[in-house]
């Protein structure tokens, strides 16, 4: 349970891919033992309400005891996979959000870039009868449009709060 909680802290801060397979390999385990200790449920019930005079009243006694330590243990062995879980679908949560991170940004950029591009490509054709071509502002003309149109972009994005 220490070692769980120590692993979903660290998942939270910082997930890591070995974070991941921590999990995987604790569920195995969990799950290994569970598969063992099921048959010794049943082994117990049946010895403990046995009414055979060989055991006698303190070994039947015994027997309860042992089979409610097996049913406790059985019950803890549940909650840490439901708590590995947990872990995991944490891990996975935290990974997609940093990626929706990524992906907004890219997204962002990109729908910058297009219509800088969109200009840049409308003035690299090689026309002969383009009158900005002829003019002396021209270039910077086309500078200032294109700044013009990514810092609108910009505050547009950040006004809609997807920067």
């Amino acid at each position: 349970a220490d070692e769980i909680e120590k692993l979903e802290g660290q998942v939270v801060e910082r997930p890591e891919h070995e974070h991941l397979e921590r999990v995987l390999a604790m569920r195995r385990q969990l799950a290994t033992l569970r598969r063992t200790m099921l048959p010794h449920r049943q082994v117990f019930q049946h010895l403990a309400s046995s009414r055979a005079m060989v055991l006698g009243e303190a070994g039947a006694l015994n027997f309860r005891d042992t089979l409610d330590n097996v049913l406790r243990l059985i019950d803890a062995i549940d909650q840490q996979r439901d708590l590995l879980t947990n872990v995991k679908d944490t891990y996975l949560s935290v990974i997609a959000q940093r990626t929706n991170d990524i992906m907004r940004v890219l997204t962002v950029f990109s729908a910058i870039v297009l219509p800088l591009s969109l200009i840049a490509g409308i003035y690299g054709m090689n026309f002969e009868w383009m009158p900005e071509l002829g003019e002396k502002w021209g270039y910077p003309a086309a500078l200032g449009t294109m700044a013009a149109v990514a810092a609108g972009m910009l505050f547009w994005f950040r006004r809609k709060r997807w920067l």
